[in-house]
């Protein structure tokens, strides 16, 4: 009987080790299931943060064209402005040189007219009339 004894507890311990096994087994299966279910929902969860993402950029998108377009005019249109002024500036430029010009010949001409009254204020040139013969 001590033999028998023996193998029973050896049976038994080996029946303790093979249920231990198989309930770590069984524990692992449901976790992996229970671990595949997480996986399965964070996955969804992220494709549809993925989608809403993608959705916004979309939108963004859209706005920064609709932009793009308008600046695009604008620079179009400051463009024109631009040469536009630089024509006015040029005329403008053209316009400053004549008038100094015109400045200069006025104090010119002034300086002549002074000079000339003076000449004939102090000239004792006489002024006498010629008769015509008839």
């Amino acid at each position: 009987m001590i033999g028998s004894c023996t193998l029973e507890r050896v049976a038994s311990a080996r029946g303790r080790r093979s249920i231990a096994a198989a309930l770590v087994a069984a524990a692992a299966v449901v976790g992996a299931s229970a671990s595949r279910g997480d996986l399965v929902g964070r996955y969804a969860e992220h494709q549809q943060q993925a989608s809403q993402l993608q959705s916004a950029i979309q939108a963004d998108t859209t706005a920064i064209q609709s932009y793009e377009g308008s600046i695009s005019a604008l620079q179009a249109r400051l463009a024109v402005v631009q040469r536009r002024w630089n024509v006015q500036e040029g005329v403008l430029a053209q316009v400053r040189t004549e008038l100094t010009r015109a400045r200069d010949r006025v104090a010119e001409l002034q300086v002549q007219y002074a000079r000339d009254g003076r000449l004939l204020t102090s000239s004792s040139w006489p002024i006498t009339r010629r008769r015509r013969r008839t």
